[in-house]
């Protein structure tokens, strides 16, 4: 058995999490793994942030759904680091090209608990196909029914994503309370999954 140490949004305590500053950093101080988050903008293309909202890490109004990918690229995704400069919110085909000859697994959450987002299984299995990435990324959300999409969907490509099992973990209390799934490799357990790096 094998425990993978995921640094969780990058160095995310070393640098802006879910920027390429923050996963370059992780790569370096030898993370096994990177977490990450997934949402679509307007224009469906796929980036990687954590809130529906782009306020806490970008300092401006409204949701990563409402913006343009040329309009939330021009962002600077700099939170909690307020002398950092030039820290766009990558996408996720920017992020795959970095790593696709790097010695990573790789942990992409799609963030489509709260909003919809229409065809965001479907388009990240095609980009993690496109880079040959499906056989070391394991997908997790808040949302089963999209990790069943996942499942149901990759028999149409060429490699298998390591998804075997799923498992589910509330999150939470009361009103507030969540399922968090995540689809693991035949031979990780949840206890194994992962400790976080940041």
């Amino acid at each position: 058995m094998t425990t993978v140490i995921y640094a969780h949004r990058g160095a995310s305590g070393k640098a802006p999490e879910n920027t390429m500053a923050a996963f370059r950093i992780a790569l370096s101080e030898e993370a096994e793994g990177i977490e990450t988050d997934v949402q679509l903008t307007k224009d469906g293309v796929p980036v990687l942030i954590h809130d529906e909202r782009l306020r806490r890490t970008t300092g401006t109004g409204g949701y990563v759904k409402d913006v343009t990918y040329q309009q939330i690229k021009a962002l600077n995704a700099n939170a909690g680091f307020p002398t950092e400069v030039n820290t766009p919110v990558p996408s996720l085909e920017e992020f795959l090209e970095w790593a696709k000859d790097k010695p990573l697994h790789l942990n992409l959450e799609l963030k489509n608990n709260k909003i919809t987002y229409r065809h965001l299984e479907d388009i990240v299995l095609k980009q993690l196909d496109a880079y040959n990435l499906l056989d070391r990324t394991v997908i997790s959300s808040f949302n089963p029914l999209s990790l069943k999409k996942i499942e149901t969907d990759q028999s149409r490509y060429r490699n298998r994503i390591a998804y075997r099992k799923t498992f589910c973990k509330s999150a939470g209390s009361g009103q507030s309370s969540r399922r968090r799934c995540t689809a693991y490799k035949d031979n990780t357990s949840p206890s194994e999954a992962g400790k976080s790096l940041s």
